[in-house]
């Protein structure tokens, strides 16, 4: 984060295989700062998940776009491709 930069802090919810990547700090919380005008497909960079691994990405329960803003108290939900019968 560069110095005098504004942040947001965002809630994040990582689930099935995804679980192993949240940094500790996040494990702890669920909560995570990234810099003001952040986008999802920066944070998908930031936590090192490829675009393909991250099927479905949500933002407040909405489906979310790569370029999506992120904003305070934002709640970023991430699956990654899942198989069942």
């Amino acid at each position: 984060m560069l110095g005098g930069s504004k942040t947001v802090e965002i809630r994040l919810k990582l689930f099935a295989d995804l679980r192993k990547l949240y940094p500790p700090l996040v494990a702890d919380t669920g909560r995570m700062k990234v810099e003001e005008g952040t986008t999802i497909g920066e944070l998908l960079e930031i936590l090192n998940i490829p675009r393909e691994t991250a099927r479905i990405v949500l933002r407040n329960a909405v489906h979310a776009k790569p370029e999506d803003v992120l904003h305070e108290n934002d709640l970023i939900a991430v699956f990654p491709p899942l198989a069942g019968g």
